[in-house]
């Protein structure tokens, strides 16, 4: 809530004053109202149980792979203990974070799970992306843990202009045990536009909804906030195609075959399109991370829920909303089954805003200013969480 007043121009300026004093309110109804919620047993019995259906009732399981022979291993080679229950998780999970802390062996970890994968018929051609100064050896240790393997790694030349449509078909022509290349050149393979189309039109869906929602009273952004963003989606759906990305002989990601992503340094990701009535925020997202959300969509679309798994040592560096985008990529199913599939949405159960006065950044001024400062249902948050990281610290 901004209270503002008419200056003699007509223009509208913030009331700091009455605006903290009507925030204030807000926040003493708020906490009034979560009391009253509670007071009336019917009412506290019915809100218990969907909550509990929704967020309290995932038991995490745990994963042993004392068990695994994983063959064709090179003998000198001895995997940690946590390094086996990784690669059985891997195994076992549609879509895991290695959420493992510097030197715990992450690189290993991938190479066996997909080997593994690869051995037992589960994917057929699984890539690598990784971090652009760390081909030469992410490749070079992978061949030091299975000599045997044909692996095909995509240099800077290759996935230039001229090679690109050479590097395609031989990725999707031989049957590779890897294909190992860098973020930058992942992302210069792009998805076809009738699937950025699709992706992008889904999107808009999702906005007009809450549009909708917001209309009929709902709780969420304004519909002013919602129209802009719709506005900015449409706009990069009418250049889409003039995408300069794209090669005139249609080469595209989804010629390549690859059909399951072990993504290294995934925190280079972290900035995905959010759209919140929060401070500091909403993003537009980054084209990095725009790509690899399409690219993991389709790939759960053609083929099903077994899509990925994200390696890194800071899954959560700078904000909590970290946490909801790595829920994005991996875990979106569950994100909609408890109903907050929308940032919004999650930051009201696993967070709280408070608003306070700030001085400005030009040192002549305060603000209102409304961030994160707490965590709320935290054991919920975090077996949400777990569900599919696997955190090693």
């Amino acid at each position: 809530m901004t209270i503002t007043d008419e200056t003699s121009d007509g223009q509208r300026v913030t009331n700091l004053a009455e605006t903290l004093a009507a925030r204030e309110k807000q926040e003493a109804i708020t906490e009034r109202f979560a009391t009253w919620l509670w007071e009336e047993p019917t009412r506290a019995d019915r809100l218990a149980s969907e909550y509990n259906r929704r967020f309290n009732s995932i038991v995490l399981p745990s994963y042993d792979g004392s068990h695994l022979s994983l063959p064709g291993l090179a003998a000198h080679f001895r995997p940690h203990t946590h390094q086996r229950d990784a690669v059985w998780r891997i195994l076992s999970e549609p879509t895991v974070l290695l959420a493992h802390g510097v030197g715990a062996g992450k690189t290993a970890t991938m190479v066996m799970a997909g080997r593994e994968m690869k051995r037992l018929g589960m994917v057929n051609k699984p890539a690598y992306v990784v971090p652009n100064h760390m081909l030469e050896q992410f490749s070079r240790e992978y061949l030091q843990l299975y000599p045997q393997a044909k692996i095909l790694v995509a240099g800077r030349d290759d996935i230039s202009p001229p090679q690109r449509k050479e590097f395609v078909a031989r990725c999707a022509a031989e049957d590779w045990d890897a294909v190992i290349m860098t973020h930058a050149g992942f992302e210069r393979i792009p998805v076809s536009a009738a699937t950025e189309r699709g992706f992008l039109e889904s999107r808009i869906a999702e906005l007009r909804a809450s549009i909708d929602a917001s209309n009929s009273g709902g709780k969420g952004l304004t519909v002013k906030n919602l129209e802009e963003v719709v506005a900015r989606v449409e706009e990069r759906h009418k250049a889409l195609l003039a995408d300069s990305r794209r090669d005139e002989g249609g080469i595209c990601f989804e010629a390549t075959g690859i059909d399951y992503v072990y993504l290294d340094e995934a925190q280079a990701y972290k900035n995905l399109a959010l759209t919140s009535r929060i401070t500091g925020i909403r993003t537009d997202g980054s084209k990095r991370a725009e790509d690899m959300a399409m690219k993991v969509d389709w790939l759960r679309k053609r083929n099903g829920q077994r899509v990925a798994t994200f390696a890194t040592a800071t899954p959560i560096a700078n904000s909590v909303a970290e946490m909801y985008v790595m829920q994005r990529y991996l875990a979106p199913t569950a994100l909609a089954a408890a109903g907050i599939e929308h940032f919004d949405g999650w930051a009201a159960n696993f967070g709280r805003t408070v608003t306070s006065l700030e001085l400005a950044p030009d040192s002549s001024s305060y603000r209102m200013t409304t961030r994160f400062a707490r965590f709320a249902n935290v054991p919920d948050l975090l077996r949400m969480f777990r569900a599919f990281a696997d955190v090693r610290t």
